[in-house]
């Protein structure tokens, strides 16, 4: 398993074209995701494994491992936590 360092977050991403609320976010095949649920954390980050989160476009880091493509976050590119309760 990838293993992010101090400052970054691993995400699995989430492409889908509605979010919680029936907001509609139309995703072309060409934009990247900017939503994840959070898998493995540094340090110091202000999520835990399993939150969804919603990151600044373009501020990942894209790593393939064992065939599954993973997103890699700096916690400062990190805009909200969704809170589906």
């Amino acid at each position: 398993m990838i293993i992010p360092l101090e400052n970054y977050i691993l995400v699995d991403p989430i492409k889908e074209d509605t979010v919680s609320g029936g907001i509609y976010v139309p995703q072309s095949e060409n934009e990247r995701p900017m939503r994840g649920k959070v898998l493995k954390i540094g340090s110091k980050a202000p999520v835990i494994e399993g939150d969804i989160i919603v990151f600044k476009k373009w501020a990942d880091q894209s790593v393939k491992y064992e065939g599954k493509e993973y997103l890699l976050v700096k916690i400062e590119d990190l805009i909200a936590k969704i809170d589906e309760n």
